[in-house]
């Protein structure tokens, strides 16, 4: 269970809307580039996307492909917020969760690039208070096989966010709690997600450079590829334009908005804004390495086998493997990117190298584990038709 849905269990704000309604869901855009996308490809894409919504009861989607010599499809559908009626629009913006990840371990990268620190180094040497951190790599924070206990699971903190939703943590405060967890398993003997690796990312680059996380970011991504939309929220509230998070209740058939949580609570896990258009750009940049060396690039690429716990059956055969905050979906040609999922968002930003294609796709709900993924192959293999054989389809 994510954190989102532990803390939602605790204390949320009703806004109920008949499942009626959710049927009813509007295209607001459906423009494919080329002729090259055909009318019946359009027309699988369209049902694909109505009918996952209604069986997986997500109130908004958008999704986009950019594949070179091709065209390009976007579409937006459903509902950015429920009470109003507001229609999903591609330049909405919504927290993206564990995609931070890919862009603050993408700043750690060039200060390795840089000479700063090895990938290597143990992380006793920049924070001492690590238990086992002489044992602890760089590497092993970046693609989660330290095997450190994760702070957003900690039920000590869970409760009191509930109690507190606007709490702002100090990154030190969840660190700690991450670090005085009990491990999962001995440093590299193991795989297990764990956002108190990241945090720590986090404070390493403050140490390293001497300046705010935030402040790297920025300078070293946003800013040099143009990001308008991409930013460390200070509060809560997204800026409008934006898409309201859902969750749904099977048992009711209703829709809660989904609690708001101060986003210090996942600062370098996944605290970041942004929207559709900039996550084209991010993709691209992600799966070409085009912020680092090619030999880092290389070494971002050894994945190692994850298992996200919950996977839905018909998603199993997505096989992914996680890098240095990288994720690659085994296929006949491997996707490469990122997944992002919060308490109200689920968001998965690929890269496809062998056709230099970009493939998103994004909802606005606290989705069960696995449909995102599950979303993502299902317009894949409409898109790539030979892509994700073992995939069987979008059935619950």
């Amino acid at each position: 269970m994510s954190v989102g849905e532990r803390i939602a269990m605790r204390k949320h704000v009703r806004c109920t809307v008949s499942l009626m309604v959710m049927v009813l869901v509007t295209l607001l855009v459906s423009s494919c580039g080329t002729p090259s996308f055909s009318k019946l490809q359009q027309g699988k894409l369209d049902k694909a996307i109505a009918d996952f919504m209604t069986e997986h009861h997500f109130p908004g989607v958008i999704v986009g492909a950019w594949v070179p010599g091709k065209g390009t499809c976007i579409v937006a559908r459903g509902k950015s917020d429920l009470k109003t009626g507001k229609p999903m629009r591609i330049d909405d913006k919504f927290g993206i969760g564990s995609v931070t990840k890919s862009l603050v371990a993408t700043v750690l990268l060039q200060l390795v690039d840089e000479g700063k620190l090895k990938l290597d180094d143990k992380v006793s040497k920049y924070i001492s208070w690590v238990p086992n951190g002489e044992n602890i790599t760089i590497r092993q924070l970046l693609n989660m096989t330290s095997g450190l206990y994760n702070y957003t699971e900690d039920e000590t903190l869970l409760a009191a966010v509930a109690a507190d939703p606007l709490k702002k943590w100090a990154p030190v405060e969840l660190a700690k709690a991450g670090v005085l967890g009990k491990p999962y398993f001995p440093p590299g003997k193991g795989w297990y997600y764990s956002n108190t690796n990241t945090i720590l990312v986090g404070l390493i680059i403050e140490k390293i450079t001497g300046n705010k996380l935030e402040g790297e970011v920025k300078n070293r991504i946003i800013d040099r590829l143009g990001l308008k939309n991409t930013y460390f929220p200070g509060s809560p509230d997204i800026a409008a334009p934006r898409t309201l998070g859902y969750n749904y209740d099977e048992e009711g058939k209703e829709y809660t908005e989904a609690s708001k949580i101060d986003p210090s609570f996942l600062w370098a896990a996944g605290a970041m804004v942004s929207n559709f258009r900039d996550l084209k750009v991010w993709s691209e940049a992600l799966g070409t390495g085009q912020l680092i060396s090619r030999a880092m690039q290389k070494e971002r690429e050894r994945f190692n086998d994850m298992v996200p716990p919950g996977l839905p059956e018909p998603a199993n055969g997505m096989d992914p493997g996680y890098g240095l905050a990288m994720v690659r979906y085994d296929n006949t040609d491997s996707f490469i990117g990122i997944t992002g999922r919060t308490n109200a968002y689920d968001t998965q930003v690929f890269y496809l190298p062998s056709e230099k294609a970009i493939l998103i796709t994004f909802a606005n709900t606290n989705t069960a584990d696995g449909d995102g993924p599950l979303f993502f192959a299902t317009v894949s293999k409409i898109i790539f038709p030979d892509s994700f054989p073992k995939v069987s389809g979008s059935q619950k």
